[in-house]
């Protein structure tokens, strides 16, 4: 046995059987995991933190290609719930469907359109930000994936929450 890569544990008995344990885990103070699971802040998967809904929405603003979008088609700034509205779709559907959906939900003021949603969606890739339910669906549909979420109380005032996910692949 030997370690190959970081956080994960492999073992190759013989030339037929190998099994390979990985884990993709994190843990954050139980209020600012809970911030995470309600929707109202983002989290950073590189640095591992944390980011508050309106600091990201503060971060596309001031990007440029967000900014010249909005020169370029003279249109209003995107408002949070348009952000996120985005920001939630784009885990689940096509770029045709997000925007069907949004249109029919009356989110049209802001200009939304295949180039807007594409640029949040980078956005967010770039900066290794996601939601909850992102984070959660990532590894949706393996079946050798487990989805992990456990308080831990560290101290007699302190709580943190171990979450992410964690899998085994054997192989014969």
């Amino acid at each position: 046995m030997k370690t190959i890569r970081r956080g994960v544990f492999e073992t190759n008995s013989s030339s037929e059987h190998s099994a390979t344990v990985g884990e993709e885990i994190y843990a954050l103070p139980k209020a600012q995991y809970d911030q995470f699971k309600a929707g109202k802040a983002f989290f950073d998967t590189t640095l591992e933190k944390t980011v508050s809904v309106k600091r990201v929405v503060s971060e596309f603003k001031e990007d440029k290609r967000y900014t010249e979008f909005v020169t370029r088609n003279q249109c209003r700034v995107i408002n949070t719930d348009t952000f996120l509205k985005i920001a939630s779709e784009i885990y689940y559907w096509s770029t045709d469907y997000i925007l069907k959906k949004l249109k029919k939900g009356k989110i049209t003021q802001y200009h939304v359109d295949k180039d807007l949603i594409d640029l949040v969606h980078k956005f967010l890739r770039e900066k290794s930000y996601c939601l909850y339910e992102g984070f959660y669906r990532s590894h949706e549909g393996n079946d050798d994936c487990t989805y992990i979420e456990k308080e831990v109380k560290v101290s007699r005032h302190t709580t943190i929450v171990a979450f992410g996910h964690a899998w085994a692949n054997g192989e014969e």
